[in-house]
């Protein structure tokens, strides 16, 4: 699992490093929640339909009932900018995220 660090959006621009996606669950990178406007930038190169996971805290859980974790749709290829609450974050501040299929998909944390 990789803590993704956060890129900002400054004059002039700050260049991004886009990190392959650790694995194919919820949890497989985290990112520190808190950041004003906070984004997962997603880039699938791949041609092939693929999905973005982002883990939902059991925190969220109601009436003993598990609240599932949000898949989101990528575009067979090109970007996706994808916002995240911090209210996604577990106790420890983090939000989890990963993919489906780690073939093609690169990702990025950015704050807008």
């Amino acid at each position: 699992m990789a803590l993704l660090p956060i890129y900002g959006t400054t004059i002039p621009p700050q260049a991004i490093t886009m990190a392959t996606p650790s694995g194919t669950t919820s949890t497989s990178d985290t990112i520190q929640a808190g950041s004003p406007g906070l984004a997962l930038l997603v880039n699938n190169t791949s041609g092939a339909a693929r999905n973005l996971l982002v883990d939902t805290p059991t925190s969220k859980d109601v009436y003993g009932a598990v609240v599932p974790n949000i898949s989101i749709a990528l575009p067979t290829s090109g970007l996706r900018l994808v916002r995240l609450p911090n209210d996604l974050a577990d106790s420890g501040g983090l939000i989890g995220v990963g993919v489906d299929n780690v073939t093609g998909v690169t990702y990025a944390a950015v704050s807008l």
